[in-house]
């Protein structure tokens, strides 16, 4: 394959695009791999769509690697996208780290995540905490990702992982 010439691997790709596109069930992280491999805006999508399949199959790695590389082809081609489509991903990285285990990573990340909301988390003090709760408790009014009742979620789940950090780390001092 390194033997190619890049020109004619972007040509493999293309043909094996035509292919995939005609299929009735198309696997999103392939066809992504693809269009990535010609350089093709459409990679994002598909990489969104994989994470979030990913996502709902419970397959945490990988939708954390689909972002990853959603993130990666957006950055290496300076593609803007949305803030709704980062903040996405940024909610679904923190949440698959926090439901794999790494509390830490999800707590950093959901810090990334809320403060992209313009939801302020504080360093994790008892106060700080107090504050979380009772923005939760009136519902903070913030810009739409998707719909209200989905957003609401989102951030409930975000602060989810917040507060139990705070609670963990108590439990270890």
């Amino acid at each position: 394959y390194s033997s190619i010439l890049h020109s004619e691997r972007s040509g493999l790709h293309e043909r094996i695009l035509s292919v995939l596109e005609k299929q009735e069930n198309k696997d999103p992280s392939l066809l992504a791999h693809h269009y990535q491999a010609v350089g093709s805006v459409s990679a994002l999508d598909y990489y969104s769509e994989a994470a979030e399949a990913a996502w709902e199959n419970k397959w945490y790695a990988q939708c954390m690697q689909m972002v990853e590389q959603a993130e990666a082809f957006r950055l290496q081609h300076k593609i803007k996208v949305a803030k709704s489509t980062t903040t996405r991903w940024e909610y679904l990285v923190a949440m698959s780290l926090y439901r794999a285990g790494d509390l830490s990573g999800g707590t950093t990340r959901a810090r990334k995540c809320l403060a992209s909301l313009g939801c302020s988390c504080g360093s994790g003090s008892k106060i700080s905490i107090f504050r979380l709760k009772a923005a939760q408790s009136f519902r903070c009014l913030i810009p739409c990702l998707a719909t209200r009742c989905q957003q609401e979620e989102q951030i409930c789940n975000l602060r989810g992982i917040m507060i139990d950090y705070f609670y963990h780390n108590q439990d270890h001092k």
